[in-house]
């Protein structure tokens, strides 16, 4: 969590930069019950574990996974 959020719309975005492949995307109206916004914490990471995400940006979070899963494509 690094408590700044990034929007569902910029990850697609994003993965697809990074992926060079088309995600499917359905832009529809929130559905009741859905909060307008969820922003995760690390804080009880940093107090239990003295741990501290190094990396928060869309961009680094999706290559690196990227660059991980690529590795088992056919």
């Amino acid at each position: 969590g690094s408590e700044s959020g990034i929007s569902v719309k910029t990850m697609i975005d994003t993965a697809r930069a990074i992926t060079g492949r088309p995600i499917k995307a359905v832009i529809a109206p929130r559905r009741p019950g859905d909060p307008d916004r969820l922003i995760a914490s690390s804080a009880k990471a940093l107090s239990v574990l003295k741990w501290k995400a190094q990396y928060s940006d869309a961009k680094t979070l999706l290559e690196s996974t990227w660059n991980v899963y690529k590795k088992f494509l056919k």
